[in-house]
Parts: structure tokens; sequence; C-alpha cells
């Protein structure tokens, strides 16, 4: 019993308590860092080239994952060591006409996607993207084409492109 007494002097209550202080300060950087890290996902909904418009469109979902928010702010196509940016103004993508006999009762144009693109945290944002690709680069977009994705966060993403014609 006087050996256990003995151990409750004032400079071990403070070095028990500087310990569980220090624990708690690593514990909650830790955890502030994975919670706050860039955690960016990115999904391709539709690849398609449209051969009249010698157009790559590129569908895509982001996925913000982390608690703060983030931009896209350019979006590149590399294939052959070229880069390509994608199209800046906005231009058709499909059209959704639905009628009711002859008439016309509803018509919806869906425009590519617009730069920089503002992500929420733990939110996502979808969108198309166009890219002005010859017919002849069609073929060499399967073996090895990439997306380099710029954000405000983080270092460029490259990821690649899963494009079968």
């Amino acid at each position: 019993m006087d050996t256990i007494l003995s151990l409750f002097t004032k400079a071990n209550i403070t070095l028990l308590l500087s310990i569980i202080g220090t624990i708690g300060t690593v514990s909650t950087f830790i955890i502030s860092f994975l919670n706050k890290r860039k955690r960016l996902c990115i999904f391709f909904s539709d690849i398609i080239y449209r051969h009249d418009l010698q157009t790559l469109i590129v569908g895509i979902t982001f996925e913000n994952k982390s608690q703060l928010p983030i931009a896209i702010t350019k979006i590149f196509l590399q294939y052959n060591g070229v880069q390509h940016s994608c199209i800046p103004y906005p231009r058709c993508v499909s059209t959704y006409t639905h009628k009711i006999g002859k008439d016309t009762v509803d018509r919806i144009n869906t425009y590519n996607a617009n730069l920089p693109i503002d992500i929420n945290q733990l939110s996502a944002k979808s969108g198309y993207f166009l890219f002005d690709i010859p017919k002849e680069d069609v073929q060499t977009l399967c073996t090895g084409a990439f997306l380099l994705v710029h954000s405000t966060r983080g270092k460029v993403m490259r990821i690649s492109l899963p494009y079968t014609p």
C-alpha cells in the first residue's frame, strides 16, 4: 500500500498528465490530417468519339471525399507525348426531345462543363468534357491516353483513360 501511495507524487502526476496531453495532441493532428487531405475520386461515365465533330466526349464525375472544398482548374488529355486541353466554350453534347404525336413537348440540350469546377466538401459534380481529336489519332487513345487533372489542392492527378472504340 505504501508503494502505491509513493507513486502519487507531484512529479509523477505531472508526467502522466503531460503524456496524456501529448497523446491527445498527436491523435488530433493525425485525425485532422487524414480528414482534410486531398481525397478526390474520379469516375468515367461515358467516353464517346463523335466522328462527325472529330471530338472525344468524356463524361466525368468528381467526388470530393475530403472535408475541405476543392476546385478543378484544368483538364488535359495526354497521348503520344502531346497534351490537348478540353474545349473551353459551350458546345452541345446531346439533345433529348419528347414528342406527343407531332407536337414537341420538351427539349433538353446538354452542354459540356466549363472550368473551373468548384466542389464543396463531401460533395460531387459531374459533366462532359470535349477534346478535339483527329480521326487518325483515335486508335492511339486505346493504348496510352491519360487525363491530367489540375486542382487547387495537391499534385496533378494522372488517370489512365479507359477508352475502347
